[in-house]
């Protein structure tokens, strides 16, 4: 008789824990933002010529990236790494007030225009699984990012238009590669004449 207010016992507290556990997918599902559809729309290349042909390596522009993005980490700090084959962003988010770490992989695709497109490959949003585009939305809402970073959380992806991007208010960048397997990194520079 014991042996079964045991088996009765153990089978109700199972039953309580999945419950709960349901009831938790659900309530953080209902918090997330539902991503915004913003399509990407890709742009012609123009003819103008470059001023200057840039080569880079990963490391070189690992440090560049650093230096930028810690002007734009206000609110919520953010890092953003080159690794071996694709491009790595980390950050926390509060949620319930807790600290959760996110982390996106993107793999990186040079447009035809001469941005740069990322798209996400993999991802982790603490120890739960969420769909890419809730976490491109968590991304967009909760991140200050350039005006030229463009997040479209329906597609995964992040648009980074060094094209319409002003440097010094004189320079603007064109992707001519961007091979992170290999180190090679090739980007034009123009001078803005408007």
């Amino acid at each position: 008789m014991i042996k079964n207010k045991w088996k009765v016992a153990f089978v109700i507290l199972a039953v309580t824990v999945v419950i709960a556990v349901i009831a938790l997918f659900i309530s953080l599902r209902s918090i997330l933002p539902e991503a915004e559809e913003v399509p990407y729309t890709e742009s012609e290349r123009t003819n103008e010529q470059g001023l200057v042909e840039i080569h880079s390596t990963k490391a070189q522009l690992n440090e560049l990236i650093l230096e930028a993005t810690s002007e734009f980490q206000e609110e919520t700090p953010y890092t953003v790494e080159l690794l071996s084959d694709t491009v790595e962003f980390q950050s926390t988010f509060r949620l319930l007030g807790q600290s959760i770490p996110i982390t996106i992989n993107f793999d990186p695709e040079v447009a035809a225009n001469g941005d740069l497109l990322l798209q996400a490959d993999s991802l982790s949003f603490g120890f739960l699984t969420i769909p890419s585009e809730q976490a491109m939305q968590l991304v967009k809402s909760h991140t200050e990012l350039p005006d030229w970073i463009v997040v479209h959380p329906s597609e995964s992806l992040i648009e980074v238009q060094l094209t319409n991007a002003r440097f010094d208010d004189l320079y603007s960048f064109r992707v001519i590669d961007f091979d992170l397997a290999r180190d090679e990194i090739q980007v034009e520079m123009f001078i803005n004449r408007d």
